[in-house]
Formats: C-alpha cells, sequence, structure tokens
C-alpha cells in the first residue's frame, strides 16, 4: 500500500498521520510544491492526502502548479483514490469538484469546538458533537454537488464534507501536534488579528485542557474509513477454499457473537471448495467475501428454503475481522445482499438470528430496515453461560421485471 501526500509549505507536515500509515503497512511519498512541484503516476497511490497552507485555492498567478494539483485530485477522486483534504486540501478539493471557494465572514484560529451532524446513514463518516479541534483559516467553500456536510461550528458552517465513499475534505486540523502548532504561530503569526474565533498564540501553544490525545483518535478514525473504503466486494469462488477455512478459524478467535468457535470448521478444503461451487451454482444463494489487498476481512452467506411454501425467504450470517469493525464494510454486504435480492425477483423475505448484546450488528441491522420478530432465550451456551438472541427480518417487495423496493 502506497500513501502520497501534497505538502504546500514546510511547515505543515503530516502530523500525527505519518506513525498512523507506518503502522498500517503504507509506504509514504510526498510532492513538495515548494521544492519541486512534481506529480506522482495515479495508478501508483491507494491513498492520496492534500495538506493545507497558508495560500489560497485561487492563488494561481502566484502559486502556477495550482492549477495542476486541482487538476490531479479531480482524477484521483474520479478514478476512485482514497483522498483525504485538510484545511487548504479540503478548499482545493471543493474546487477541483466545481465548488466556489471564498472568504469566510470571520478567521477561526485556535481550539475551537465544532459539531457532527447527526442522522447519515452510514456509509457517511460521522463526528461526535461537540469535539474540539484545531483551526487556522480564513476561507472556507461551499459544498460540492452530490457531497454530505459532515460538521459545521458557530463561525463556519461548512467544516467538513464527505463526497461518495472515499472522499473526506476537513477544514480544521485533526493531525496537528504541539509542534505543529508552534511552527504556525512562528510563520503565521501575523494572522493573529483581534476577533471573535481568534485566540492568542498564548492560548493555542498552553490550550487549559490537553486535546490532543482525543483530536488524535479522530484523526486514526478518519484514516481508518478511507484505509477501508479499498475493500473489494465479490462472490466467493471454490479456489478461496483454503483463504476462506483460514479466514474463519481466525475471525472465529476473535469474537464470542459467532455460532462457530475455534477448531470447529469441520469442513476440510475439498469440502469447502464444493460448498463454494453449489452455492455458485445456486441462484438463490449469495456468497460474498470482502478482500483488502487481496486478503478476506469479511464474508455474508445467503441461502434460501427449498421447500416451495418457504422458498420465498431465506436465512445469512455474516462476520468481519475485528481490526477491520467500524469501517463500514457489514454495512457494504448488507447493502449487496438487498440489492441482490431486490433485483433477482424471487426472495422477498430475509431472516437473521443475532445475539441480544451484540449491539453493533443489531443497530446496523435495524438501520438497513430489519424488524425485531421475536427473542429465542438460550440460543448460545459458553462455558456455563447462556445467550439469547433475537430474530430479525425484513420484507422486500418486488415485481417480475427485477425492481423492488422495501414495502
Amino acid at each position: 500500500m502506497h500513501a502520497h501526500y501534497f505538502q504546500h509549505v514546510p511547515f505543515e507536515g503530516l502530523g500525527s498521520i505519518e506513525p498512523w500509515l507506518r503502522e498500517a503497512g503504507y509506504t509514504i511519498s510526498r510532492t513538495a510544491f515548494f521544492e519541486a512541484p512534481e506529480l506522482p503516476e495515479p495508478d501508483n497511490l491507494d491513498l492520496l492526502i492534500v495538506m493545507g497552507g497558508p495560500m489560497g485555492v485561487n492563488d494561481e498567478d502566484e502559486y502556477p502548479w495550482l492549477a495542476a494539483e486541482k487538476a490531479f485530485i479531480r482524477q484521483a477522486i474520479e478514478a476512485g483514490k482514497p483522498v483525504l483534504g485538510i484545511c487548504l486540501g479540503a478548499q482545493l478539493i471543493a474546487a477541483a469538484l466545481g465548488a466556489r471557494v471564498y472568504q469566510n465572514p470571520c478567521r477561526e484560529i485556535g481550539w475551537m469546538p465544532v459539531r457532527g451532524i447527526p442522522g447519515t446513514a452510514s456509509p457517511v463518516f460521522k463526528f461526535p458533537s461537540p469535539m474540539q479541534v484545531f483551526q487556522w483559516h480564513g476561507d472556507t467553500f461551499e459544498l460540492p454537488e452530490g457531497a454530505v456536510r459532515l460538521a459545521r461550528s458557530d463561525a463556519c458552517e461548512n467544516q467538513a464534507f464527505q463526497f461518495g465513499t472515499s472522499v473526506l475534505a476537513l477544514q480544521f486540523h485533526l493531525e496537528m501536534t504541539p509542534g505543529g502548532v508552534a511552527d504556525l504561530v512562528r510563520e503565521c503569526g501575523d494572522s493573529l488579528e483581534p476577533g471573535p474565533h481568534v485566540q492568542t498564540a498564548g492560548d493555542m501553544l498552553g490550550p487549559s485542557a490537553d486535546p490532543y490525545g482525543d483530536m488524535h483518535r479522530q484523526m486514526a478514525r478518519v484514516l481508518s474509513f478511507l484505509h477501508g473504503q479499498r475493500v473489494h466486494i465479490r462472490e466467493a469462488a471454490p479456489e478461496d477454499a483454503r483463504a476462506m477455512l483460514d479466514y474463519m478459524e481466525e475471525v472465529s478467535g476473535e469474537t464470542d457473537f459467532l455460532l462457530r468457535g475455534p477448531g470447529e470448521a469441520g469442513f476440510t478444503e475439498d469440502e469447502e471448495r464444493k460448498f463454494i461451487a453449489d452455492a455458485l451454482e445456486n441462484p438463490r444463494s449469495l456468497l460474498l467475501v470482502a478482500e483488502i489487498d487481496g486478503r478476506i476481512v469479511a464474508s455474508l452467506g445467503f441461502f434460501a428454503q427449498k421447500w416451495s411454501r418457504i422458498a420465498h425467504s431465506g436465512e445469512f450470517g455474516m462476520a468481519v475481522r475485528r481490526e477491520c469493525w467500524g469501517l463500514g464494510i457489514g454495512s457494504r454486504l448488507v447493502d449487496r445482499l438487498l440489492d441482490w435480492a431486490r433485483q433477482g425477483g424471487e426472495i422477498s423475505k430475509i431472516n437473521l438470528q443475532v445475539r441480544v448484546d451484540n449491539e453493533r450488528a443489531v443497530a446496523l441491522y435495524l438501520r438497513k430496515g430489519f424488524r425485531m420478530e421475536g427473542r429465542i432465550a438460550n440460543a448460545m451456551r459458553i462455558d456455563d453461560q447462556f445467550f439469547d438472541f433475537y430474530h430479525m427480518g425484513i420484507v422486500l417487495s418486488w415485481d417480475r421485471s427485477g425492481s423492488g423496493s422495501l414495502p
């Protein structure tokens, strides 16, 4: 995996982003526009990060490389690459997508709260509300057409947006470190004119409470989200048999929510290969895998009932590696299942069973339109402890043309 970042001035680097990338296994390269504005080959990057800077997105006379940078950002977005923009980087993404960037009514400089926008559905990223962040900007942007606003503040309505599933633009700095704040105060201190949303240098350098830990955790969430958008979802194939067995053995040891425990696969590699082949041949079965860099990280299996009176229904199960929880992979797998069922025109009822205390999964299924249909007592036993299951289901309407919708 390779991450490339655009750096506009020497004193605005990756901050807390760099250790996260290295721990996640990325190699890192950069374009330092203040040295040599050489752009990479788009096919050679898996993640593009566009950092901040004191210039404006329209200052092409003074910084002629801005035009090529905006064109490259647009190209990366159209190619489906995950893209993150911070401060100026967010404004460049907005401009690359055709939105207006203009002077905000007032400057925001210092430690300020922003409010995440509630109620957006997965796979849209969600910020907490309120959240303390570091700000240093005088411009703002309109939302590009099709973008979703993620955060706002009293001084600036558009603090963050998401475009598609793999582009995040943040007007604020989550990556900032104490050294980064000191660099900005030193290099851009002439911006500290008194205002309702401008702190003094002393307040910025020595905040009353340490905000960096929480802020860096939010930065890690953003990066994890974009990392997860590299997921490829496809139908399983017989040649996946060995990888599927290994995956299920590993994931069964990561959580107690699955029916199967470690060492209980029960299939040989040949039997698994036949199981997958049979599922592929059955038009009323669906077996999906999600991969990151060719490694299976999640799976979903749906199997319809055989007998004619209940053949319109079936049940599915799903598992996701713990390291990928919270990346929206389960949501995307369920969406694929529902789309497949609606388009197929044969399945109109989908059921599932989920442990009552698996709150994350229950919340996901409720968001997707599943309803509670019953509670099964003592459905699972681990050692001497019993666990109840919810029985949940969703009813789909469909017609013979292949289109379907929720009733």
